[in-house]
């Protein structure tokens, strides 16, 4: 295990894929404090309305300043509110593993004689690992350009915890929701048909839970407070009590075991070509 487990760190570390979605994560964040600059200045009067396609409406020229309004913590909570971070992480995740089987070296790697559980699960560990860089460069990124562009704005006294606990649920989800790609990957063994896959489940599995709320409403029980993605979406940015905090680390526990055991049953079932 731990031979792979190092096979499997080297690939990532030499993997274009990995440096290609921070690079990605990095413009998508200084794009959006850029963006807020610009309609900043536009509610201040320094630039027209309308100027980069950005347009600023009467009633928000009253609720004062964008910048003045927004931390850093704020902003790093927007990024989960929307899909841009479980899309990025369905494609990050569906390139790491369908390449393996792409190349051909997974069927070298099982041909030597390694459990399949056991290549199976390196594969995961890789995967959650580069997840996890990405996550870190994203928090990273955040806090440096925030502190550029809010100035003393950027932060408030117990903000770091505050950014740490948010940072280490939004951990725990993803490498959860990792899981579940990668088992999305394995079966699909085609890289358009797992980033088709990876970011149908995304999107659509975030309609059909609110469905599913809908259909158990009065009941007190919401279907989406279990779902990852949901999760992700409506974890808050500070306040956080014991109980949903064991809540979320239980239910990514159980989501990683659900998604690795069925992984692990199709890929010792199926061929390897």
């Amino acid at each position: 295990m731990f031979n792979l487990l190092s096979a499997e760190c080297f690939k990532l570390r030499k993997s274009k894929n990995l440096y290609i979605c921070c690079s990605v994560v990095v413009f998508f964040i200084i794009f959006i404090y850029g963006m807020l600059l610009l309609a900043e200045n536009i509610q201040s009067g320094n630039v027209q309305n309308g100027t980069g396609g950005v347009y600023v409406t009467q009633e928000a020229t009253t609720e004062g300043l964008i910048m003045e309004n927004l931390n850093v913590l704020d902003f790093y909570q927007q990024l989960f509110t929307g899909e841009f971070i479980s899309i990025l992480l369905a494609i990050f995740v569906s390139i790491l593993v369908v390449e393996e089987f792409k190349s051909g070296a997974i069927k070298n790697v099982v041909g030597k004689g390694y459990a399949r559980e056991t290549v199976f699960l390196a594969k995961f560990f890789s995967a959650a690992i580069g997840v996890a860089l990405l996550l870190l460069v994203s928090a990273v990124v955040t806090i440096l350009a925030g502190l550029f562009f809010l100035g003393e704005h950027a932060l408030y006294p117990g903000i770091l915890a505050d950014f740490g606990s948010f940072f280490g649920l939004q951990l725990w989800m993803s490498v959860a929701l990792s899981a579940v790609f990668v088992l999305i990957s394995e079966i699909g063994r085609n890289v358009a048909a797992a980033i088709s896959a990876g970011i149908g489940v995304v999107i659509v599995s975030g309609m059909l839970f609110s469905g599913l709320d809908m259909l158990f409403k009065g009941s007190g029980f919401h279907p989406s407070e279990y779902w990852l993605i949901c999760m992700s979406e409506l974890c808050p940015a500070g306040g956080f009590e014991t109980g949903y905090v064991v809540k979320t680390v239980v239910v990514s526990l159980l989501w990683i075991a659900v998604a690795l055991a069925a992984g692990i049953w199709h890929f010792k079932r199926a061929d390897v070509k």
